[in-house]
C-alpha cells in the first residue's frame, strides 16, 4: 500500500470467534478491521471447543499458536463410543500421531479462552461493544452499516461514511457468530454490499 492510499477499512459485524478470528487475518494483511458487536461485553460464555490440525494451522498463521498452548490441552488419546452401549468403537493415538500426519496437533479449549486469545493482537480500540447492526446498504462504491448502540432508543448512527471520489471503498463483512441468529434482510444486505465493492 503506498503512502498516498488510504488504508481500506472492513467493519465486521459481530466478535464471536469467527468475527476476531477474520479481524486477526485482515490486520495481518494492511486492512483496517474494525469489530462492531453488539452486547455490552464479552464476557466468558461457551463450553469445551475442539480443534483439529486445521484449526491450529490457522491460529499459527495468525501468529496465535503458543498463545492457545497456553490455554488449550493436547490430549494423549481420543475414544469413539457405539451410541446404542456405550462400547469402544475407536481409540486413536492422538497426541503420538497428529501432528506427524496433519501437520499440527489436535487440540481442546475453553470457548472463553480461545476468544480471549484471538484478542491479544487486536486494539481494544477496534472492538466496539454495545453496537447492533440493524442495516447494511451499498451507496455508490462504499459499504454502508447502521449501528444500533445503547440505548435503543438513540438513532442509528452511520457507520462508514460515503466514500469521495479517489478514495478507496470500504468493505462490510458479516460473520456468523456460533449459535446466533442471523436475521435474513441484515445478511442479505451484508451479502450485496460486501460483493459490489469486489474484495476478494
Amino acid at each position: 500500500m503506498t503512502g498516498s492510499a488510504r488504508q481500506l477499512r472492513v467493519v465486521i459485524i459481530g466478535a464471536g470467534l469467527g468475527g476476531l478470528a477474520a479481524a486477526n487475518a485482515l490486520r495481518q494483511r494492511g486492512f483496517d478491521a474494525q469489530v462492531y458487536e453488539r452486547a455490552p461485553n464479552l464476557g466468558e460464555v461457551g463450553a469445551g471447543v475442539q480443534l483439529g490440525p486445521n484449526a491450529v494451522k490457522v491460529l499459527r498463521a495468525l501468529g496465535l499458536e503458543e498463545a492457545l498452548r497456553q490455554h488449550a490441552f493436547e490430549p494423549n488419546n481420543r475414544y469413539t463410543l457405539n451410541w446404542n452401549d456405550s462400547s469402544l468403537r475407536n481409540r486413536w493415538a492422538s497426541r503420538a500421531e497428529d501432528a506427524a500426519l496433519y501437520g499440527a496437533p489436535y487440540m481442546t479449549a475453553h470457548r472463553a479462552d480461545l476468544h480471549k486469545v484471538l484478542q491479544i493482537e487486536l486494539p481494544a480500540r477496534d472492538i466496539h461493544l454495545g453496537a447492533a447492526c440493524v442495516g447494511a446498504e451499498t451507496r455508490g462504491e462504499t459499504a454502508v452499516a447502521l449501528v444500533q448502540a445503547e440505548p435503543l432508543g438513540v438513532e442509528p448512527r452511520l457507520l462508514l461514511a460515503q466514500a469521495q471520489r479517489g478514495e478507496i471503498p470500504a468493505a462490510l463483512l458479516g460473520v456468523r457468530g456460533e449459535g446466533a441468529v442471523v436475521h435474513s434482510e441484515p445478511r442479505l444486505l451484508v451479502l450485496s454490499a460486501y460483493e459490489r465493492t469486489g474484495v476478494e
